[in-house]
């Protein structure tokens, strides 16, 4: 048989190994378990653990040096750190009088800090996950060490005295073939087939999410392929809520399923939306640079004869062609979204997950804790003929009020179903006389009161419908008692089917009278048939309208649950889902990889689900190409939660839950998450117009500098032009922080899209290169001649301030188009007015605009960056520049959104 490894990560892989040896009788078991006895001692225990490996869940460590050389390796810091070691070369060879330098290489230096710390953060965050898990590894565990035990020798005799020979030790020393005992409020250490049991109730949650036990018996009684239906194994992890077992250890430490997950979660490397944007948005800007800056090297170094001036003059170049201030940008759109939402009680742990949770077109949950409350509520209280009947809810409410045991999920919606109010006077009506507890072999309870008016005694007992029914040989039709034959039988059996596949949880209610002042189970007979209580999930507040309001904005939803898929239909149809199809568990293993990739995209539930099988469906959903979004609260979910692009738990989860989630919902209320994806869409709206504008200024600016290096023989900006105007850009991009984004931009998930980037430069960089070389033309050719001349004679001091006022005019042509740039394409609208900027936004980019106009005229900073007043006619051109400029981008955007049907 094969063996599931620590590695293995098939949910298949792991029901055959243990369906298998669930069936497996005592020579089997030992081939199965590759063991020699069922059993040992101390001496043999020890031995085995010297010879053998057995791989632990070991603490995973977090080196901080080492994240952060792994951070700082990546192609968008290598392009920055290029130009920071170029800009302190630059800074040291001015002999350390170059401040701009200096200041160019300290932002530079903050943006990639920034950067560093939310990349850090993030796995940081998957590093606690793990360790959140390794916590339920329980420490120790009570092992029989009696040397080999036959398995007929483990039963109900010889329990005592095996039990007497239990041992308490480290859970690390246990050993595959060890007897393991289990009671009532232990954690199980290990993977355990089942030998004997004792109303053994299992609480399976942390592995299925489902907070209803499971019971456990000594035969494997599973008819499906779920895996945690096998109902003589214990999974490492959950915990004992009833009854004791004795068992034998199959798998242990690192080998169990809980710490295949916990291998898993420690080696997931998941790349969210965003970080694959931001890597192809630098792989374009490098194309670029490699492209343009080679050409700009030789044409300007041919041109002019001065090789050094051209290598810095080509750096130069390639540092106005880097939107170096995106970093920046990035953490300042989203802190702010994330101080917004902040204010609606979500809590944004990694900063780009506002923009992944404006990216997703599809929505991932659990059901249980998310959708739902984690309790259930009474619906209806049926008699035989399927009608309310007041006595039906009155007969379990008597049971559930009176009895001694531990009340559940039911009896709590029993009691407090608001249309009954018994309370105030039960005590002084009802008298209990006995009880005979519920276990999981009856699986029913029963209550015997007394009438005090009318001193008659009646047993009660609620419990399974099949169990109610065997000891039923009559029936309460309306008060008339009929006797109950094998037809009515079948149609109460009918009826329950029925009710099951509306998705409702259905328990019977039986009584009869007595003159009995105590019962036993021998009483459990001859009662009467009287109804069914049926009972639902309690869906929570504002699920139904968020789902409209998430189909508006393009999210699908999709249910992966690990319950049953009669209850989650139930629930879709409370809310208002429409089902189009549902997928089991078993059904994803067995599907083929094409066969789940079609499937996926046809299903919205997809039921019975491992917390492999849900990472699983979130893994195909994205490689077919959906941004995914997954809420959960459980321990289950933890794989899926970090396999996601954006990870949501809810106020309610579990601390792995949190810590594996990128935003935390802290009302119950889901509504939240409509101002969670519009402010993420806003975010990338904003971000995505200050890429565009930026690369498209960039591109048309540095095409015209190349096609001026052909031209010229001098180089028609000085670099430090260069470099001066493109940190001017980078101070005037901080205002489109504040921008507003289209309502209609907001209304479908976005996507980071190179081609659209690449398409937006090329049609909208040219247009500031056209006005460029206008510019030269009425500098080069119309006011001046340096534009014929051939070669420039650099001791001609009025051929130097010839120079100077060229180079100020394409300095304060290039940031007054760059700055336009932004008002004319912030928007799809022709009509600017009509999307009108903010003040916070206008008013900065007015003030540098002064700034750039002022600068020739300022004498120490004018000098220092080689600005010399242009020729008053000049600025006439300008504005006509400006207007023409203008209605070229008018022109160009009507085009554009024809051809491509959208604009940012």
């Amino acid at each position: 048989m094969k063996k599931v490894s620590a590695k293995s990560l098939n949910d298949h892989d792991f029901f055959l190994q243990y369906q298998s040896i669930a069936n497996d009788n005592e020579e089997n078991l030992l081939n199965s378990l590759k063991i020699p006895q069922l059993g040992y001692d101390d001496e043999q225990a020890n031995n085995l653990l010297k010879t053998k490996t057995f791989a632990q869940i070991r603490p995973e460590k977090f080196s901080f040096l080492k994240e952060i050389f792994l951070t700082f390796i990546n192609p968008f810091n290598l392009l920055l750190i290029f130009i920071l070691v170029f800009q302190i070369v630059n800074y040291i060879m001015t002999k350390f009088t170059d401040s701009l330098a200096l200041a160019s290489a300290v932002i530079i230096l903050i943006m990639m800090l920034l950067s560093a710390i939310i990349s850090i953060v993030q796995n940081y965050k998957a590093f606690r996950t793990s360790k959140e898990l390794q916590q339920l590894v329980k420490k120790t565990a009570f092992i029989i060490r009696n040397g080999a035990t036959k398995m007929a020798l483990i039963n109900e005799q010889n329990i005592a005295n095996l039990v007497t020979k239990v041992q308490k030790i480290e859970a690390q020393k246990i050993v595959p073939g060890d007897l393991i005992y289990l009671s009532t409020g232990d954690i199980v250490p290990c993977d355990v087939r089942i030998l004997y049991t004792k109303n053994l109730l299992v609480n399976q949650s942390v592995l299925n999410g489902e907070s209803t036990p499971a019971y456990k018996t000594i035969l494997n009684n599973s008819t499906n392929k779920a895996l945690f239906d096998i109902s003589n194994f214990c999974f490492m992890g959950s915990s004992i809520v009833g009854g004791s077992a004795i068992g034998v250890v199959v798998n242990t430490g690192a080998a169990t399923y809980l710490g295949a997950i916990n291998t898993e979660l420690q080696t997931i490397k998941v790349e969210t939306n965003f970080n694959i944007g931001i890597k192809k948005v630098t792989r374009l800007i490098i194309i670029m640079i490699l492209v343009m800056v080679p050409l700009v090297l030789v044409l300007n170094g041919v041109r002019t004869g001065q090789w050094l001036n051209a290598v810095v003059f080509a750096v130069s170049v390639a540092v106005g062609l880097t939107p170096e201030s995106l970093p920046m940008i990035v953490a300042a759109n989203l802190t702010k979204g994330s101080k917004r939402l902040a204010k609606q009680k979500v809590v944004i742990k990694q900063l780009d997950a506002v923009q992944n949770l404006g990216a997703i077109d599809v929505l991932c949950t659990d059901k249980t804790g998310t959708l739902t409350e984690d309790e259930i509520k009474l619906v209806n209280y049926y008699n035989v003929n399927k009608i309310n009947n007041p006595q039906v809810l009155k007969y379990g409410y008597l049971n559930s009020y009176f009895q001694t045991g531990m009340r559940n999920q039911i009896d709590n919606a029993i009691l407090d179903y608001k249309r009954v109010n018994y309370t105030s006077d039960l005590k002084d009506k009802y008298q209990m006389l006995d009880e005979i507890p519920f276990d999981f072999t009856r699986r029913k309870m029963s209550v015997l009161l007394n009438n005090v008016a009318k001193q008659e005694h009646t047993l009660i007992s609620k419990g399974a419908v099949e169990e109610i029914l065997a000891v039923c040989n009559y029936l309460d039709n309306d008060g008339d008692i009929l006797s109950l034959d094998q037809t009515q039988k079948l149609k109460i059996i009918e009826d329950l089917l029925l009710l099951n596949q509306a998705g409702l949880r259905v328990i019977a209610i039986a009584y009869k009278n007595t003159t009995n002042s105590a019962v036993t189970i021998a009483d459990e007979q001859d009662l009467v048939f009287l109804g069914f209580l049926c009972f639902t999930d309690v869906v929570k507040k504002d699920v139904e309208d968020t789902l409209k309001l998430l189909k508006k904005y393009g999210v699908t939803m999709k249910i992966l649950t690990g319950d049953s898929p009669q209850v989650t239909t139930s629930v879709c149809t409370q809310i208002g889902l429409k089902v189009d199809g549902t997928l089991l568990g078993e059904e994803v293993d067995e599907l083929s990889p094409e066969q789940l990739k079609h499937a996926v995209e046809t299903t919205t539930i997809f039921a019975k689900l491992t917390p492999l099988q849900k990472a699983k469906v979130i893994d195909v959903l994205k490689s077919n190409k959906h941004k995914v979004g997954y809420m959960g609260d459980g321990i289950n979910d933890a794989l899926a939660l970090r396999k996601s692009d954006v990870a949501i738990s809810v106020n309610n989860a579990t601390d792995i839950a949190k810590e594996a989630s990128d935003i935390i919902l802290l009302e119950k209320s889901l509504a939240v998450l409509e101002h969670g994806i519009l402010e993420g869409r806003n975010i990338f709206g904003n971000i995505i117009k200050y890429l565009k504008v930026t690369i498209g200024a960039n591109f048309g600016l540095m095409l015209s500098l190349l096609i001026a290096s052909a031209w010229l023989a001098f180089s028609p900006m000085a670099p430090i032009q260069i470099l001066f105007q493109n940190l001017l850009y980078d101070f005037s991009q901080v205002a489109v922080v504040f921008d507003k984004v289209d309502p209609d931009f907001s209304q479908k998930p976005r996507n980071w899209d190179t081609k659209g980037i690449l398409s937006f430069t090329f049609w909208n960089g040219p247009s500031v290169t056209f006005i460029s070389v206008l510019n030269f033309i009425v500098m080069g050719i119309i006011l001046t001649s340096l534009g014929t001349m051939g070669q420039i004679d650099y001791n001609n001091p009025e051929n130097v301030n010839l120079i100077y006022q060229f180079q100020t005019t394409m300095f304060t042509e290039g940031a007054v188009l760059h700055i336009l740039m932004i008002f004319f394409m912030r928007t799809d609208k022709l009509n600017l007015f009509k999307n009108r900027p903010p003040l916070v936004l206008a008013l900065p980019l007015l003030a540098i605009i002064i700034f750039v106009f002022a600068l020739p005229f300022l004498p120490v900073v004018g000098s220092w960056i080689q600005l010399a007043p242009p020729p008053v006619i000049w600025y006439a051109y300008l504005a006509g520049g400006v207007l023409l400029f203008a209605a070229i981008s008018m022109v160009i955007k009507i085009i554009y959104m024809k051809i491509y049907k959208f604009w940012l």
